[in-house]
């Protein structure tokens, strides 16, 4: 399927992809709601373009982290945006083995946790502008 729908993508959704799918399954096994990998479906849905956007805010986001979580803030600031990464990199890691954007109360809690996250270095990158000191 990768190889007739790769650089563009059949569309956004598990409709999309319940509609493609049943044409290139095996006998016996026609129907599967997504593809069973978060990085497998965005490359299915959204085409090249789509998982390399992705790969790049996942880039961002992670660096964007560690690089609060070492900066010389306060101990409980580091530990709730560790703990905040910790939950993010879980789901991503939960992400190779399953479609977990398919329930979307995760997906909610995913971009959640993501503007938390975000939020957070934000609040802490003001807080350091506002104090004068500006190496961390």
């Amino acid at each position: 399927m990768l190889g007739d729908v790769f650089p563009y993508g059949i569309g956004i959704g598990e409709g999309a992809f319940a509609a493609v799918y049943p044409s290139y399954a095996l006998r016996g096994i026609e129907t599967a709601p997504h593809s069973h990998s978060l990085y497998l479906q965005i490359l299915t849905e959204l085409g090249i373009s789509g998982a390399v956007i992705f790969a790049a805010f996942v880039f961002v986001l992670i660096q964007m982290n560690l690089s609060h979580i070492a900066s010389p803030e306060s101990k409980s600031e580091k530990l709730t945006e560790a703990g905040i990464f910790c939950g993010l990199v879980a789901f991503l890691v939960q992400g190779m083995t399953d479609y977990v954007w398919y329930n979307y109360r995760v997906f909610l809690m995913f971009w959640i946790m993501t503007g938390l996250s975000a939020a957070a270095v934000m609040l802490s990158k003001n807080a350091i502008e506002e104090s004068g000191d500006f190496f961390y």
